[in-house]
């Protein structure tokens, strides 16, 4: 299966709250679909104008970081 980013937005009757750590908890299915594991580290960008709040898996920054530099031939000395 192929990895998807997971995508949290704010509303003030959500299930889900910030813990007292910092930290989300990200529902069973959305990890699975995300590739994402115990101790994953995750890139998460912040669109504070949508207020939303965008997971990135390692897997998917790789293909998109990839993609650009091929894109752009920066990958040639």
């Amino acid at each position: 299966m192929a990895e998807q980013v997971v995508q949290f937005t704010a509303v003030s009757a959500g299930q889900f709250a910030v813990g007292t750590r910092g930290e989300i908890a990200v529902p069973a299915p959305a990890r699975t679909s995300a590739g994402l594991h115990r101790d994953t580290r995750v890139a998460i960008v912040a669109v504070p104008r949508r207020q939303v709040l965008i997971v990135h898996p390692p897997a998917l920054l790789t293909g998109l970081l990839a993609a650009h530099y091929l894109a752009t031939g920066a990958d040639q000395p």
